[in-house]
């Protein structure tokens, strides 16, 4: 069995570990995230007895240096799957030479046979309504809607995860994602949970 690695510029280990045990135990918790905290070891716990504590393996990643630690841990785990949340916080610039240098580095990592799993900044998130001259929200972005190499982008992932807003309903999310390497896009709709979402502030 291999584990999942996550990798995220916006959230700590313990964030994430916090949301993938909301997700498992929320049915168990009666008070939503908060919980989360203040009964963390009995979480933990239950989380070691009915799971192998190894097969979710999350790190916060800072800046480009983080690239070796990613390298580290791809070697040392072996991952089914790695996930890298804003791939582009790797790069030490946003130039595109050393974005390029990022994507083909990670692409090196997808030829040796780790699905990825990334996201990016998107760039036209948003559009100017013609009768209102109001700026809303795109509820489902493409590929074209990223910055940058979006081949580059494309080569470095199995493929890239967009998420767009709905101005009428806050709490709905719009996932979408680019065209798979061997298959097609996929497109969902979401409604955030504010007892069990970290992102209440948004709704």
């Amino acid at each position: 069995t291999k584990p999942i690695l996550y990798f995220t510029s916006e959230d700590t280990a313990a964030d994430l570990t916090g949301r993938v045990f909301s997700n498992l135990f929320h049915n168990k918790l009666p008070n939503g995230f908060e919980d989360i905290y203040q009964y963390r070891d009995k979480i933990v716990a239950a989380y070691k007895k009915e799971y192998d504590e190894e097969m979710f393996q999350a790190m916060q990643i800072v800046g480009p240096k983080d690239v070796y630690e990613i390298e580290k841990r791809i070697e040392k785990y072996n991952p089914c799957l790695i996930v890298i949340d804003m791939v582009d916080k790797l790069a030490p610039s946003d130039s595109p030479t050393d974005l390029t240098n990022l994507y083909q580095r990670v692409r090196g990592w997808a030829n040796s046979g780790y699905p990825i799993i990334s996201t990016s900044q998107t760039g036209n998130t948003t559009y100017q309504d013609k009768e209102t001259g109001q700026y809303k929200h795109r509820r489902h972005l493409s590929d074209k809607d990223l910055y940058g190499s979006k081949s580059g982008k494309q080569g470095a992932a199995y493929c890239m995860i967009m998420i767009g807003m709905d101005d009428e309903v806050p709490g709905i999310r719009y996932v979408d994602t680019t065209k798979k390497k061997r298959g097609r896009n996929v497109s969902v709709t979401c409604r955030l949970n504010d007892l069990w979402s970290m992102y209440e502030e948004l709704l």
